[in-house]
């Protein structure tokens, strides 16, 4: 683990939470506008579905599967 190394005399110009709040700001303005730029769109998928229901991907199909080895 690295220790965190700091200048004789540093001194932050933003408390603690106001630089979490800075990170979240900027973090969603990148977010926001790397996304409208190629035209992405977030979308969201359930954590769990029901087996044989051709929505999750079974990567477990044995010899049916034609996947060459």
């Amino acid at each position: 683990m690295s220790k965190l190394i700091k200048p004789e005399g540093y001194k932050a110009l933003l408390d603690m939470r106001q630089t979490e709040m800075g990170i979240k700001m900027i973090k969603e303005f990148f977010q926001q506008n790397l996304s409208t730029e190629l035209r992405l769109r977030r979308v969201t998928a359930p954590l769990f579905v029901l087996k044989g229901l051709g929505i999750n991907d079974d990567f477990r199909c044995g010899a049916s599967c034609n996947v060459p080895n």
